[in-house]
């Protein structure tokens, strides 16, 4: 099976150096999402990264522990940091994603705490779909479960750089070297299957503290870094500039006052946020989809004018010539500018309350560009017991599943493999507005045709 997850350079934990740390990550921004499932105290890490990276303020601290003694405990319950619904406080569940920003000597994170249950499953799309790693939490006293196994999927499919694995609740199992072994066996086993290749475990206790900023005394058979010092060393996920020029057209302007004022009396621009790649005054650029083509004579930010423009930069662009662009087009590097197609095989991530079934006529969203669509066919479903895809007629709430549409005008997709940009979009209820699916372009799903003499994963959903 191709992978689907792919580094730009593996971290080998046993050889992550502290002191090293500080030239891995220093001045970049990482986002990192938590995933699992119910219960494996992933709020917890998450308050427990706040609160040793001292990242929480002395008023929202004691608040916490105010609630916590309120509750009968004997310590502060650091997921309260995190859950800030009341019914997320009243239930102690993860409900909506909560993002939280921290920053150590050497790197600034931008976390967001996804929830665990099932129906919560959209939400973790969201939360995932941004992140350059994905901490996967695992309770020590379980194993791999179903919601584990449907988070570690859409991890794979979303493409997310990095995956770490912490095996959690470690101090319940009495730090048990044999109980971490094979839970991390467990959790490699299914990563392997899905294409994930990078999956990095650490044992920590989230209410503890231990391997989670710091290096635990507890667990002395385990030599690898704690889960800060990890997120630290880890290399930045691949920079968007450093991909070809995209910039999918929000808006045309032409200002009101132009036939009294002069010097913008022939203004026209193109504004938008540069998807990935950079532009320069003079690059030959094509308009997507009619496929007319053009150079850049300007690019303007606000009231100054730019020789260059680079994502995730929002500017407006002159053409040379007068073509017919509107809201919804993608102005692309002419080199190497996507075909537009009106034909997509895609897996996606079904998030909506009522199934999806063939022949269904819904509103696929790419960039700025919303067109109407219809589903083909339903080639198949991930089942997350045996990790293939199978024979399906519908797709519910919370299925993964593998789909041919069909648009009513062309669209430039890109293969997600080769922009997450260019290769993801949304699917929308046409009467209501909601999101029913996130959907990938050219993913793929391993088939249970896969022998048990050939390497595992070798064969997949041929798009």
């Amino acid at each position: 099976m191709a992978t689907a997850t792919q580094a730009p350079e593996t971290v080998d934990p046993s050889l992550v150096d502290p002191a090293a740390v500080a030239g891995a990550g220093r001045g970049t921004l990482l986002r990192l999402a938590t995933a699992g499932s119910v219960d494996d105290g992933k709020s917890t890490l998450v308050g427990r990264l706040l609160h040793d990276t001292k990242s929480v303020l002395s008023d929202q601290l004691a608040a916490v522990e105010r609630v916590s003694r309120d509750r009968g405990l004997t310590a502060a319950d650091l997921a309260l940091l995190t859950d800030g619904l009341r019914a997320e406080r009243e239930q102690g569940i993860t409900i909506d994603v909560a993002y939280r920003y921290f920053a150590t000597a050497n790197r600034s994170f931008v976390l967001a705490d996804c929830p665990g249950h099932v129906q919560y499953t959209r939400n973790t799309v969201t939360g995932s779909s941004t992140a350059d790693v994905v901490v996967l939490l695992v309770d020590a006293r379980k194993g791999v479960l179903e919601q584990t196994r449907r988070h570690l999927a859409v991890t794979a499919l979303l493409r997310v750089p990095h995956v770490v694995v912490a095996v959690n609740k470690i101090d319940l199992v009495d730090f048990s070297q044999e109980v971490y072994d094979r839970v991390e066996a467990e959790v490699q086993a299914v990563a392997r299957e899905l294409g994930v290749e990078d999956a990095i475990a650490i044992p920590v206790s989230a209410l503890d503290g231990d391997n989670v900023a710091h290096r635990s005394e507890r667990t002395p058979w385990y030599a690898g870094p704690s889960l800060l010092e990890l997120l630290e060393a880890l290399p930045p996920s691949d920079d968007p500039a450093n991909e070809s020029f995209r910039l999918p057209v929000q808006l045309v302007i032409r200002p009101q006052g132009a036939a009294r004022d002069p010097q913008h009396r022939d203004y026209r621009g193109y504004a938008g946020q540069v998807a990935s790649g950079v532009v320069r005054v003079g690059d030959e650029v094509v308009a997507l989809p009619s496929g007319k083509r053009t150079s850049v004579t300007g690019i303007d930010l606000g009231e100054s004018t730019l020789d260059e423009a680079f994502a995730p930069q929002s500017v407006t662009l002159r053409l040379a010539d007068e073509i017919d662009i509107s809201r919804g087009d993608v102005i692309a590097a002419a080199a190497d500018a996507p075909e537009p197609t009106q034909d997509i095989k895609a897996v996606v991530c079904w998030l909506g309350d009522a199934p999806l079934r063939p022949g269904q006529r819904l509103l696929l969203k790419h960039g700025s560009r919303t067109v109407q669509t219809a589903v083909r066919t339903l080639d198949g479903a991930l089942d997350l017991d045996d990790l293939h895809a199978v024979p399906s007629e519908s797709l519910s709430l919370n299925d993964i599943g593998l789909v041919t549409l069909r648009l009513a005008s062309a669209v430039p997709v890109e293969n997600y493999s080769t922009s997450r940009r260019g290769g993801s979009f949304l699917l929308i209820d046409a009467h209501d507005g909601r999101t029913v699916a996130a959907g990938m372009v050219g993913a793929t799903l391993p088939t249970a045709a896969d022998a048990p003499s050939q390497p595992e994963g070798d064969e997949e959903w041929e798009i």
